[in-house]
């Protein structure tokens, strides 16, 4: 077994808790900082990639991970329904206004890009 699926599996846990976290933020009414938890992702990504010896499919199946499965974890928590983005219209991105709700877009090719990755690791 490939040691780096270990840190694949500790980054999924990872995101479980701050899912977590940022879950109980939310149903409090409290803000989170989003620049900040993207900085505190980004920093393990690069570090896992380092430690990976630099291998980017790694990397990317990393941010891959994190696409397919912070979103839906957050959503399982709060009780929302899978693909729950936001309740109010905050304008979202452009691929949003041109399909309406992106998500279950990103997930499935999110899903399907991690899942191919793992040939590469």
């Amino acid at each position: 077994m490939n040691i780096l699926y270990i840190g694949e599996v500790l980054f999924l846990f990872g995101n479980v808790a701050i899912a977590d976290y940022h879950a109980g933020k939310f149903d409090a009414g409290k803000s989170i900082n989003h620049t900040f938890w993207a900085f505190v992702v980004g920093s393990v990504i690069l570090l896992f990639t380092i430690v990976s010896k630099w291998n980017w499919w790694y990397g990317g199946a990393l941010l891959l991970e994190r696409m397919w499965c912070f979103n839906p974890v957050l959503n399982l928590i709060r009780k929302k329904p899978f693909f729950y983005v936001h309740s109010d219209k905050v304008g979202g991105s452009l691929l949003d206004s041109i399909i309406g709700n992106a998500y279950p877009y990103v997930f499935i090719s999110s899903l399907a890009g991690f899942v191919t990755l793992q040939f590469f690791i």
